[in-house]
């Protein structure tokens, strides 16, 4: 799956708002988005970086 980089900001307010419940305490680094709407996000917390796949509305989907 092909993943293009996308301001932080262009990330839905919906999927953003259920990514924030579970992982509020991460700073989002970098955001990407796959044609199917799909997020794979570079979250960041003390130091270390974790990058994880969201679908469209915000569910998890796998932790890298």
């Amino acid at each position: 799956k092909e993943y293009k980089k996308i301001q932080v900001s262009e990330v839905s307010k919906e999927a953003m708002e259920k990514i924030k419940k579970s992982y509020g305490a991460y700073t989002i680094k970098e955001a990407y988005r796959a044609s199917d709407g799909e997020y794979k996000l570079v979250l960041s917390k003390d130091g270390v970086d974790l990058t994880a796949t969201f679908t469209s509305a915000g569910d998890l989907i796998k932790i890298y």
